[in-house]
């Protein structure tokens, strides 16, 4: 999480220093703005009566997104593995939220 961070701050402060306009989105955000639900989880202090069993898994859930951007972007991912491709579906989605943003087309789902 650290190393994270740290990159983050770095690219932050390129664009800063080369005056380089950008704006930050959470991922609840961006998601919906594509018609992308949230990730399904468990209600908190589950007990012995909850019986909830359609929670998501994070991986269940990265390969939704990773469907979604299959979707839009299906020559990007010829030749990938599937390791790869989960790494370059948010990046492609996050960049199809931000044409749409900048164009007027959000609230158009993709799924």
């Amino acid at each position: 999480m650290f190393k994270f961070g740290r990159n983050a701050g770095l690219l932050i402060g390129l664009l800063i220093a080369h005056e380089i306009k950008f704006e930050e989105t959470v991922p609840e955000i961006w998601q919906r703005s594509l018609g992308i639900h949230a990730r399904v989880k468990a209600p908190k202090g589950r007990g012995l009566f909850i019986n909830f069993e359609r929670e998501e898994t994070k991986s269940q859930y990265k390969k939704r997104l990773l469907a979604a951007a299959k979707q839009l972007f299906p020559s990007a991912f010829t030749g990938k593995s599937n390791e790869d491709s989960l790494k370059i579906a948010d990046a492609l989605l996050i960049a199809e939220y931000t044409k749409r943003a900048r164009t007027g087309y959000l609230g158009r789902p993709i799924l």
